[in-house]
């Protein structure tokens, strides 16, 4: 062994070095470099062998459970070491009891030197330590007063009403100008004003629990590790669905704290002081709150009134007086969860325990989807525990044989095992001894140049890594050692232990906690002779398992008496105390109980239908970095400047959703599907397309005539018929599944299947109606077959056209719609529903406009509508629906709801409507009776109003929601400090870098960033070089871009700071203040490290200008305020993509006022007058009331909100029919790409029509 050899002794080293949090990041001479400096010069001055090194950084002086120290501790237990060395005493520890616990107790009861270099403290030289619990006092008073100063900092701080965690809470985000700071969190903060909103109505934790898991919502913990925070993962590493299953405590944790009303709160826990690592939760009403510090999610009302309702919801301990005597022991066998203690709703009994049993926690808050409920009666747990405890004591007082024969079994392999494992434990040691020697002899050979730096890094490698075996196998082996020596000496504890316990007859929670570790409960089991069975795992102390249990579960309604119906009277067996009913007549009660509940809710929704916002959950953007913004639609959240009016469109959606998912269809028309003919017909193209194409065109011809003919149909799939035919009763109807239909229709089947020709026989034959269109069958499970012919002629047969087809079906139209000149509506269709008597009705649009040749003649106003959809189309419709009805209109899009007078014909209900090009109707049908005769409505006609035109300006003040915007997409460039190249647009300067790199290309199915997780350096350098023309001064300009802070920014060759100032429509879209520039040309350049992973984007100058659009050149102008009614884009606006609100003023006569505005390009424009909403433009006729306004002026303002299309679209696509988006519709090549800008137009392309009746 190497080493010197001193009284005696030979010295192995190690070296220890620490480096806390509190010693500051600029003390240099505290590093763990440093240290180990100092530490190795003193080893080789003093020509000692430097055993091992032991690191532990970022840990406190006053925390000795640190991973090296212990490591190191444990060597010197393995004689691997005989003596330390730190650079100072404080390396060792700042608390001066443990200090002085190892350097006077532990370090000479192992005959280990300590030595610490800088302080001269040497456990050999007796004199030099007589002053060391005086060094340990003051490291420790030094740690003291650090502890002090920082808790002081973070008191301050706090009080200033600055957030101080490292992770923002659920809901809120970290303002990115200040991280101190906290915002709302618009992805989730609607969850956490759910979860105030459900208490608030007074809901308790587990039920809040249970309706936010089931809509599917991140958890806080995996909410968190989505957003980037580490830490996390561990709590769904075995299960993924957990990121899904909130628990009472999240629940909890979010109601009970004040930050959701807009406070600070803090020291929520006691430290007793820096020592301890104990923190006890102080009460709610002990924190310290600091008011008014940011935004709440709710008001401090609101949150007062839920900290009430949860107080008022406590319960008293022990309710019911019955004492858990297995709590924290009984656990789930299948989950690890905790079991329960429950009360069953049984009949009253002398003791409480019979009305207990235990049941999975984990089951009980999150259902089966977790685990199961693995039930089992207290009495029966009792009985169990108590019996198999008396069995051990007794066997421990009275059956020697029986003890030494556990002993034996619990002991027995450990102990065969325990020799083999001493001698490799030696031999292990041995091993790890010769290759310490071996490292220090390598690297004295690499030192003295004896061999190659390649050979030592191979040779080093490989000892490292068998190095590595060894400790791990070493760890392993002295693991179950010392398993076995402490189960071999467990026996006998347990053993004394439990002599103290014979003859009990009561069990209490010392007992159970004396004697158990933890009782583990398998779900029951149904054996094959029909007995049930349960199976107990107790874990004893020191001993562990030794056998299970087995116990038959108690039926606790099997000793209940016979008793009479209160119903029938029939005499029944009760299965619970309460029980009032037979079986027959519970089961009846019970349904009748149902169904009303049921017409309650359907009558409580139908009520609701109207208001309902139901949420449909849309695609939302995480991020719009790199390829991101290119891969999806426009993104329903901040990024979009219309997200927050996307309920207009939604609440009707969720309307509509309402009444159509209510009931079941109403359908009397059912269509065989001809998929298997088409089949007969599958082949080479050449032989076969011809044929197939035909019947492509007449199958859609076929749908489009029975829908656009208002005929509702369902398609018969044959394979499926058979088995949803099963139960078909003798009538003239045919079951199909839970539909039933009067007519079938056949339509071009060259084959059909053996089955559904027997199902379509027998429904003739009972009077069903069958109808046969175009070609008849020739085939009968694709074999030539005479059978469907045979049967046409028993049936109806009739051409494949439009007009046959629907003179045909007419007898299964339930509705009919003429337009004004009397001819079928083409453009409308329509679902009806029977729910109970009545019937919901709805009828829509399809097509946005009626399918026109460019090339037709125009001959008049109504041809040009149907063409253009900028014109609002007035459709004068009249509605025939068979029946007599009274009808009432569900406005799905505002909410009303309001009857309306019909005419009743032949026993039919006529409903006149006018309808234009977006509308839909939703109708509500109750039975009228036979409905008396009329041909008038019952109401007269207002007479019609004059109206007039009232006078605008043709130009107006705007106000924008954001700065204008320029875009920089167009760059001169250099790789790697070379020459400049010419310009060039952005991505395909990216591609080209990438291609020059061998990088993959950023295109259509480029892979995921998270699928590389490879961590690459910045060894190459992208520069961009733009150039700015302005014809005025530019002040308080912002750069906008994606890339980090460490991009270079130049300026008219002068640095810019590259420090973040908030963002642009996208957190990752950093905005960085521009120093101020002159009218004229500047230089822009920035310098951009690059990778494979780094994404290289256009940038955008921001500010108060305007811009020029000439081709491919930008020229920034003096910003106006006032726009006329045109295109915005070229008005100075041609990348701006934000809201703009024109102000209009205007006179009234004291008349309704409406406005009209048929030609814009936005989402949607939302009216207001004199600072009222009045609502929304968005369909057609474009078109709503201001109301009566008082005579005088007014102001009308029209926000139109704007989108991303000329800011982040395909700005050099010169396709204009392009209508799919996608990565390379931004890189497009040929004739398909421009370098000039392809805007398209934005805001009011003309003036609003204002007119007063």
């Amino acid at each position: 062994m190497a080493g010197i050899r001193m009284e005696n002794k030979i010295y192995e080293v190690g070296m220890y070095c620490r480096l806390s949090k509190d010693d500051g990041t600029d003390n240099e001479s505290a590093s763990i470099a440093t240290q180990k400096s100092i530490l190795t010069d003193y080893v080789k001055k003093q020509g000692w062998h430097l055993a091992k090194t032991y690191v532990d950084d970022g840990y406190s002086g006053t925390n000795f459970q640190r991973p090296s120290f212990q490591n190191m501790i444990k060597d010197i237990e393995s004689g691997l070491i005989n003596c330390v060395i730190t650079k100072d005493l404080s390396r060792l520890g700042r608390n001066y009891l443990d200090c002085g616990l190892y350097l006077e107790v532990f370090f000479p009861e192992h005959n280990v030197r300590y030595i610490a270099v800088n302080d001269g403290v040497d456990t050999l030289n007796k004199s030099a330590m007589d002053i060391t619990p005086f060094r340990n006092i003051l490291n420790e008073m030094y740690s003291a007063d650090v502890s002090v100063k920082i808790k002081s900092a973070y008191r301050a701080r706090f009080q200033q009403g600055k957030f101080m965690g490292t992770t923002a809470p659920y809901g809120y985000v970290k303002d990115p100008a200040d991280h101190n700071h906290l915002l709302i969190d618009d992805k989730v903060a609607h969850v956490v004003r759910e979860i105030f909103d459900l208490a608030l109505a007074g809901n308790g934790i587990a039920k809040i629990r249970k309706h936010i898991n089931k809509q599917h919502i991140l958890r806080p913990a995996a909410y968190a590790a989505e957003q980037g925070a580490t830490g996390y993962e561990r709590y769904f590493e075995e299960n993924e669905e957990n990121r899904y299953i909130w628990s009472e405590n999240s629940v909890r944790g979010i109601l009970r704290s004040p930050i959701y009303a807009g406070n600070l709160a803090g020291y929520k826990r006691i430290a007793a002081n820096m020592k301890s690592k104990k923190r006890p939760s102080k009460l709610p009403e002990e924190w310290e709150v600091i008011p008014d510090t940011h935004e709440g999610i709710v008001t401090q009302e609101e949150f007062d009134t839920v900290q009430q309702l949860i107080t008022s919801r406590r319960l008293p301990e022990n309710k019911g007086g019955f004492e858990n005597i297995f709590a924290g022991v009984i656990k789930c066998a299948d989950c690890g969860y905790a079991m329960r203690a429950m009360s069953a709703n049984r009949r009253k009994r002398p003791d409480i325990i019979d009305c207990v049993q235990y049941s999975c926690n984990n089951y009980g808050r999150y259902g089966n989807i977790m685990c199961t409920a693995h039930s089992i009666e207290a009495r029966d747990l009792f009985n169990a525990v108590l019996t198999d405890i008396n069995r051990f004591a007794d066997m421990a007082v009275n059956d020697e044989k029986a003890v030494r024969a556990i002993e034996k079994r619990l002991t027995e392999t450990d102990q065969s095992k325990a020799k083999a494992l001493e001698k490799e434990q030696r031999k292990l040691n041995k091993r790890l001894a010769e290759l310490d020697r071996l490292f220090s002899s390598l690297y004295e050979d690499k030192v003295m140049e004896r061999i190659t730096e390649r050979n030592f890094e191979m040779m080093s490698g490989k000892y490292q890594k068998e190095q590595l075996e060894i400790e791990a196998r070493l760890k392993e082996v002295t693991e179950t050692l010392s398993d076995s020596y402490e189960k071999t000496q467990g026996v006998r504890d347990f053993l004394s232990l439990i002599r103290n316990y014979q003859g009990i007859k009561e069990l209490d929670a010392t007992i159970i906690n004396a004697l158990i570790d933890k009782i583990l409960v398998s779900e029951r089991e149904k054996l094959t002779d029909g007995m049930v069975r349960q199976e107990i795992k107790i874990y004893y102390k020191f001993i562990g398992f030794v056998g299970e249990l087995h116990i038959t579960p108690t039926k606790r309604w099997t000793a209940l008496k016979p008793k009479n119906c209160t119903v029938c009277g029939v005499e029944y067996v009760p299965r619970s105390g309460i029980s009032k009913y037979c079986p027959a007549c519970a089961k009846k009660i019970q349904r009748e109980k149902s169904n009303e509940s049921k017409r309650r809710s359907r009558e409580r929704n139908r009520q609701a239908c109207i208001e309902l916002s139901a949420k449909n959950d849309r695609l939302t953007w995480t991020s719009m970095a790199g390829e991101a913004k290119r891969d999806y639609p426009a993104s329903i959240s901040y990024q979009s400047p219309w997200y927050k009016e996307y309920p207009l469109v939604e609440n009707y959606f969720a309307r509509v959703n309402t009444a159509l998912t209510r009931g079941v269809p109403h359908v009397k028309l059912a269509v065989i599907h001809p998929v298997e003919s088409y089949w007969l017909f599958w082949g080479p193209k050449e032989q076969t397309a011809p044929i197939r194409e035909e019947m492509d065109e007449n199958f859609i011809h076929m749908i489009e005539w029975l829908l656009y003919g208002t005929v509702d149909f369902d398609f018969i799939s044959e394979s499926l018929l058979p088995d949803l035919n099963m139960g078909q009763e003798e009538e003239k109807l045919l079951k199909v599944g839970a539909m039933k239909y009067d007519t079938v229709l056949v339509p071009n089947c060259l084959t059909l299947r053996n089955s559904t020709l027997e199902i379509l026989e027998k429904f003739k034959e009972r009077g069903g109606r069958v109808i046969f269109a175009g070609q008849l069958p020739k085939y009968a499970d694709a074999y030539p077959s005479d059978r469907g012919a045979k049967l046409a002629d028993k049936c109806e047969t009739v051409a494949f056209s439009k007009y046959r087809l629907l003179e045909a079906v007419k007898g299964a139209r339930d509705i009919e719609v003429l337009e004004d000149d009397g001819k079928p509506s083409t453009n409308l269709i329509y679902q009806m529903r029977e729910e109970g008597e009545n019937r919901w009705l709805f009828l829509c649009h399809v097509n946005r406009t009626e399918k026109i040749s460019d090339a037709c003649i125009v001959i008049n106003e109504l041809q040009e509508r149907k063409k253009n959809q900028d014109l609002p189309r007035e459709e004068k419709l009249r509605i025939r629906i068979r029946g007599a009805w009274k009808v009432t209109v569900y406005d799905a899009m505002t909410g009303e709801i309001y009857p309306v007078n019909a005419e009743y014909h032949k026993g039919d209900t006529v409903l006149k409507r006018s309808m234009f090009d977006h509308d839909s109707l939703l109708l509500w049908l109750e039975p009228a009776g036979t409905g008396e005769e009329n041909s008038e409505f019952g109401s007269a006609c207002e007479a019609k109003k004059c109206s007039c035109a009232l006078d605008i300006s043709d130009q107006v003040e705007i106000v924008r929601s954001e700065p204008n915007v320029s875009i920089l997409d167009l760059a001169e460039y250099a790789f790697d400090g070379g020459e400049w190249q010419d310009e060039d647009e952005i991505l395909r300067i990216d591609n080209r870098f990438r291609e020059k790199l061998g990088y993959p290309l950023r295109m259509e199915a480029f892979a995921q960033p998270w699928t590389n997780d490879k961590v690459e350096g910045f060894e190459h350098t992208l520069a961009l070089r733009f150039h700015i023309n302005t014809e005025t001064a530019l002040k308080g300009t912002f750069l906008a871009m994606e890339n980090a802070e460490k991009t270079k920014i130049f300026l008219d060759a002068k640095p810019v700071e590259n420090k973040a100032d908030g963002w642009y429509v996208d957190h990752c879209i950093r905005k960085i203040l521009m120093p101020d520039m002159e009218a004229g040309e500047h230089e822009l350049i920035v310098e951009i490290p690059y990778n494979s992973k780094v994404n290289i984007e256009a940038m955008f100058l921001l500010g108060e200008f305007s811009v020029k659009v000439v081709g491919r050149d930008q020229i920034l102008g003096a910003a106006s305020h006032k726009a006329a009614f045109s295109d915005l884009t070229s008005q100075g606006y041609p990348f701006y993509g934000g809201n703009v609100t024109y102000q209009i003023p205007f006179v009234s006569n004291g008349g309704e006022v409406s406005v009209r505005e048929n030609l814009f390009r936005a989402p949607v424009i939302k009216a207001s007058v004199d600072g009222k909403k009045a609502g929304y433009i968005a369909f057609s006729p474009y078109e709503i009331s201001l109301g009566k306004l008082p005579a005088g002026e007014h102001m009308l303002e029209l926000t139109v909100f704007g989108n991303r299309v000329n800011t982040f679209g395909t700005l050099h696509n010169c396709d204009r029919k392009e209508d799919w988006y996608g990565p390379n519709a931004w890189r497009t090549t040929g004739d398909l790409w421009a370098y000039e800008y392809q805007i398209k137009p934005t805001g009011l392309l003309k003036a609003p029509v204002l007119m007063e009746r």
